[in-house]
Order: C-alpha cells, then sequence, then structure tokens
C-alpha cells in the first residue's frame, strides 16, 4: 500500500511546474531531473533506494497531447513484441534516448519504479516494457514481465 501511495503522489505531481516538484521531492530525501521532449513530460526522481520515472497525461488544451492520443493505429512495438498504440510509442520516443540514459546512470544500485495517469500510465508501461526487453537494457536483470 505504501509503494501505491507513493507512486500516486509521484504521477500526480508529474503535472506540477518543475520547481515545485523539485521542492516536493527534495523535502523526502529525492533528487529529480526533468526528462522532456516536444509534449511528452516525465521526471526521474531518485533517492539511495529508489528510482521513480513518471509520465504527464494528457494536458487539457495541450493540442500535441491530443495528437498523441488520437494517433491510435497500431505499430510494431521492440524487438517483434507484439503492436501497440502508435500515438504512445511515438510519444515515449521523444523522450527514450534522455530517460535512458539517465537510468542507466541510476539504476544498477536502485530499484526502479514506473508511474503515470492516462496518457502517463501508458507511456509507463511501455517505457517499463521497452526497458525489460533491450538486449542492451540499462537495468541489467530487469523483466517487466
Amino acid at each position: 500500500r505504501r509503494n501505491a501511495w507513493w507512486l500516486a503522489e509521484a504521477a500526480l505531481l508529474s503535472y506540477w511546474p518543475s520547481d515545485e516538484v523539485r521542492a516536493r521531492y527534495g523535502r523526502v530525501g529525492f533528487e529529480v531531473e526533468p526528462v522532456f521532449g516536444g509534449t511528452t513530460q516525465s521526471y526521474v526522481a531518485w533517492s539511495d533506494q529508489a528510482v521513480f520515472v513518471t509520465f504527464r497525461g494528457t494536458e487539457p488544451g495541450e493540442p500535441g497531447d491530443t495528437l498523441d492520443d488520437l494517433t491510435f493505429a497500431l505499430a510494431p512495438w521492440d524487438k517483434d513484441a507484439g503492436l501497440v498504440h502508435l500515438g504512445f510509442k511515438v510519444a515515449l520516443d521523444r523522450v527514450w534516448d534522455a530517460l535512458s540514459a539517465r537510468l542507466a546512470a541510476l539504476a544498477p544500485r536502485r530499484s526502479v519504479w514506473f508511474a503515470g495517469h492516462s496518457l502517463g500510465g501508458a507511456l509507463a508501461a511501455l517505457a517499463a516494457d521497452r526497458i525489460g526487453l533491450a538486449a542492451e537494457s540499462p537495468l541489467p536483470g530487469f523483466c517487466a514481465r
């Protein structure tokens, strides 16, 4: 229950301005870095024990988010792992290089948790799966299945 509460709070913070996110995480001993690309917004927050990767969901009035949501054609997923929503895949791709590089630096000695709401929840699920599928995964031994 405690983990679920922390992740729900982290997902909520992904909608807040970066300075407030840093202040709130800082009060509980976490460092944080925004990872933004186009309209995709995520945060990587870490302590000595854990890393939280959270994604913001659809922002009302944000045309790019609406386009991501409505681009629902299916596209091949990584390593022949089936098909996924094209808009969600494109949104994750916008931040993937920066996100995976950050995780490679942080994850080997910490547990990693993914969270998000709405569009952010879809991106969190895809990011966790992509980390688990990658042959060159920044998280050795990580499996999202």
